[in-house]
């Protein structure tokens, strides 16, 4: 292998970039974007759908492009990123499976922590992590009963009691993780919607009239809260 200074990779990588016509393409999209958003903020509001719609179809016409350009070589990337996620859940290493144990410790930890969690959501992850720490025990005892090398994939994989726990703690890791994330998205729309719905109140101009300054805020805080309670209600149920 030809040994190549600091430096020398620098300017290397560089020269790759700028002897790329496209890149050079992305480049200049790249600054018209930034120039673009500071003058976003300056322009009338009324101008700014017109803004948003020409970079919409700016940026769809860049992606159609590097389809077109890079489309084999994209799904090629693909297939081969999903082969491996694949790989790593069914037949993980060693530092794969210890991040998984530090992933649902940290997770564990947050649940613990924050008191805004409700108990089914504690429950869930509480019993998740419990199954995935007794399989984890089960997997050390055959290692050692088996005297296997851990660090050898061949050898962890050619015992099948091993290779079914491990398989199995991955699994249910990777189900766990899945209905996590998607929790998260519905909650984070749910209050985007909340908030959005926040923005318009009905207000009874006849009972603020004769508050003052300090009590016409705590009202509107209140009939915020009072609105966002019976929306979330609604949801659950």
């Amino acid at each position: 292998m030809e040994n190549i200074g600091f430096f020398e990779r620098i300017t290397r990588v560089f020269g790759m970039f700028f002897s790329s016509s496209f890149f050079i393409a992305l480049l200049f999209i790249g600054i018209i974007t930034v120039i673009t958003f500071i003058i976003y903020n300056r322009i009338d509001s009324n101008k700014r759908p017109f803004l948003r719609i020409g970079f919409c179809f700016v940026y769809i016409g860049l992606v159609i492009v590097i389809l077109i350009r890079y489309g084999s070589g994209i799904v090629l990337i693909g297939d081969a990123f999903i082969e491996k996620l694949f790989t790593a859940i069914y037949f993980p290493n060693i530092i794969s499976y210890v991040c998984m144990l530090v992933i649902s410790m940290l997770i564990m930890g947050y649940t613990i922590f924050n008191k805004k969690l409700n108990n089914t959501f504690r429950l869930c992850n509480l019993f998740s992590f419990i199954i995935i720490g007794l399989l984890t025990i089960l997997i050390i005892d055959c290692i050692s009963n088996y005297d296997i090398n851990i660090y050898e994939k061949v050898s962890v994989y050619s015992n099948r009691d091993v290779m079914i726990l491990i398989q199995a703690s991955m699994g249910i890791f990777t189900i766990w993780l899945s209905i996590l994330v998607v929790s998260f998205i519905i909650n984070f729309i749910t209050r985007k919607i909340a908030y959005s719905d926040e923005s318009y109140i009905d207000v009874n101009v006849d009972e603020i009239l004769p508050y003052t300054e300090e009590e016409y805020i705590n009202y509107i805080n209140y009939t915020k809260r009072k609105k966002y309670q019976e929306y979330l209600e609604d949801i659950l149920k």
